[in-house]
């Protein structure tokens, strides 16, 4: 289960960017959190922005992070 996602120098990004989905202490919506131990953590995420904002390059770095992952063996 990925909860936190971070990399930077890719395409666009020259600083550390972070994806985090982490709950916050908002409860209005309870029913898109899970529980796992201590953790509270989201069942969704969204990526909006700006046309040529990098919504594609946030898309593609996590693409590389999975190649990688499934690879490294």
């Amino acid at each position: 289960m990925l909860i936190q996602f971070k990399f930077k120098n890719f395409k666009s990004f020259k600083d550390e960017t972070i994806l985090d989905l982490s709950a916050t202490k908002v409860t209005e919506q309870p029913h898109h959190v899970i529980t796992i131990g201590k953790e509270k953590i989201l069942k969704t995420a969204a990526i909006y922005g700006a046309n040529a904002s990098g919504k594609t390059n946030v898309y593609d770095a996590l693409g590389h992070m999975s190649y990688y992952v499934r690879r490294s063996f």
